[in-house]
């Protein structure tokens, strides 16, 4: 069905795209968009299956993918032969360092010394001394009341 083609009733009257109620005649297009739902539920009705559409395609076209993939892999032997004549289990990697020209001779992993031990874990530091605070300083009371202020940074009543 086209964009816009609206499906009929029997008397030629267009109905909801989603119910497809032939009872429930269409209103007339405001717009010259035309009305295609006969109501805000059709609507939301024919969005969420245009949704569901939509990931099942996905989901269908993902699988083909995955069985295209699939059926180009390579099987391979169980066994397997490398290039020093040893025999070892297929998909076991093992490691071959070749040394490109210019290039200084990799040790063997039996060559590598192992490494040092661990050294103990150093202590905890110690944070800084800290000056002394303000309001913890002897001569601050006095200072401070010559202006008026008491430590605790109000101003001082006569009595004090």
């Amino acid at each position: 069905m086209p964009k816009y083609e609206t499906p009929r009733n029997v008397r030629g009257e267009r109905i909801c795209q989603q119910c497809h109620d032939p009872d429930k005649p269409l209103r007339p297009s405001l717009g010259t968009k035309p009305v295609i739902y006969c109501s805000a539920t059709c609507k939301q009705k024919a969005y969420e299956n245009r949704k569901t559409e939509r990931a099942i395609r996905a989901a269908v076209a993902d699988a083909e993918r995955r069985a295209a993939r699939a059926a180009k892999s390579v099987t391979l032997p169980d066994k397997v032969t490398d290039f020093a004549g040893e025999e070892q289990q297929a998909g076991a990697a093992k490691s071959v360092a070749l040394p490109l020209p210019g290039m200084p001779e990799i040790p063997s992993p039996a060559a590598v010394p192992d490494p040092p031990a661990p050294t103990p874990p150093l202590p905890a530091p110690v944070p800084p001394a800290r000056a002394m605070p303000m309001w913890e300083d002897p001569e601050i009371e006095e200072r401070l009341a010559g202006y008026g202020i008491g430590v605790d940074g109000q101003e001082l009543v006569d009595g004090e």
